[in-house]
């Protein structure tokens, strides 16, 4: 893995990266935005519910799924994830917030931003590192939401990934059984696991 910061000049793009992964990967690359995708529209209050309830019952299967297949500390790290969409009172809170009339990708995205706020804040690394377990997670419900079904990323054999970031459980839905490398603009090179 390769954590690259972008340099621009007058002939084009260069990258100088911080080695995360001792290795070396020719082969296509493959821009991935992390992006979570357009606008959606609204329903009822409990249209809201219901399409809240779907979303994270279907990201915990894939996420349960993932875990399964990824064993070892990557499990651990999707096992979190997995417990934070059982966690009643984070919930409850955000089905309260879609009860006083906010959509179901506001209210959610809205409540897992001061979670990693609080976490980012936090005095304990381990903490602060696993806000971007919440991110991901966070951005893995608002994409169901908001109409994409999460499916893994489609890289070609040997690609090269070039991202701003990569959350945890994007990183290991990639099929890097063919080779590959992976260069991310922004990110810690601690916080994938290969």
């Amino acid at each position: 893995m390769e954590q690259a910061s972008m340099q621009g000049g007058a002939a084009g793009s260069a990258y100088r990266g911080r080695t995360a992964s001792i290795g070396f990967a020719h082969g296509p690359l493959v821009r991935v935005d992390a992006g979570a995708g357009g606008e959606r529209v609204a329903g009822t209050l409990v249209e809201e519910a219901l399409a809240l309830r779907k979303a994270i019952d279907l990201a915990s299967g894939q996420i349960a799924d993932l875990a399964a297949s990824a064993g070892g500390e990557a499990a651990q790290i999707l096992e979190f994830q997995v417990a934070l969409l059982e966690d009643e009172d984070l919930i409850e809170a955000i089905f309260a917030s879609i009860g006083e009339g906010r959509p179901a990708d506001v209210a959610w995205r809205s409540t897992l931003d001061e979670q990693i706020a609080e976490y980012n804040s936090a005095a304990d690394e381990y903490l602060q590192a696993r806000s971007s377990d919440l991110a991901d997670l966070r951005d893995r419900v608002v994409h169901i939401l908001r109409g994409d079904a999460g499916e893994p990323l489609k890289i070609p054999s040997g690609g090269v990934v070039c991202a701003d970031d990569l959350p945890p459980s994007r990183f290991l839905e990639i099929d890097w059984s063919g080779g590959g490398g992976l260069a991310l603009l922004h990110g810690s090179p601690t916080s994938h696991v290969a």
